[in-house]
């Protein structure tokens, strides 16, 4: 696939300067990037999808994007975007919605289970993802994640014990 955006360029070293093409894959997830949009378009696309063809395969137009940095892009569960100049990567909001529904159904699946049963179901998910997310901007992500499940899971606490008033739940959790 790389020499297949090597060769889109051109061979002149002047050209392939000025396009700057970079191919970026893990497994079968792949992005390109370039200087020129102009490149990408007219040169870059039709020599991948003439590469992916000869094998078999397609390009997923719904998947298929042309974007600027300073728009971002997501990538693997993650949010590229340059802000005034600046790269940064940070979780992406779809990744951190799937965090948050999948800690809010194993907590409204398991309302009556006991907390340690329920600290055993949580932590491989919740230290996975942070695992996952940690060498990216994630710090406002982390807290705000923080947040939303103290607050389910204080929820889930105040409904085993609806008679009881907050400063004993507080002490009992």
């Amino acid at each position: 696939l790389e020499a297949a955006v090597d060769a889109s360029v051109g061979s002149s070293k002047s050209t392939y300067r000025k396009a700057k093409p970079h191919v970026i894959r893990y497994a079968d997830d792949f992005i390109v990037t370039s200087a020129s949009k102009e490149v990408l378009e007219h040169k870059v696309l039709p020599a991948i999808r003439k590469y992916l063809a000869v094998r078999g395969l397609e390009l997923s137009d719904e998947k298929t994007r042309i974007t600027n940095i300073a728009d971002g892009f997501d990538f693997l569960g993650q949010n590229v975007r340059k802000y005034n100049g600046k790269l940064l990567i940070t979780p992406s909001k779809h990744s951190v919605k799937a965090l948050l529904d999948k800690v809010r159904r194993i907590i409204k699946g398991n309302a009556a289970i006991a907390q340690e049963g329920l600290i055993q179901m949580l932590n491989p998910i919740i230290r996975g993802w942070a695992m996952y997310h940690r060498h990216v901007v994630a710090k406002a992500t982390f807290s705000s994640i923080d947040f939303y499940i103290w607050r389910m899971l204080w929820r889930w606490a105040c409904r085993r014990h609806p008679n009881k008033g907050a400063r004993w739940i507080r002490r009992r959790y």
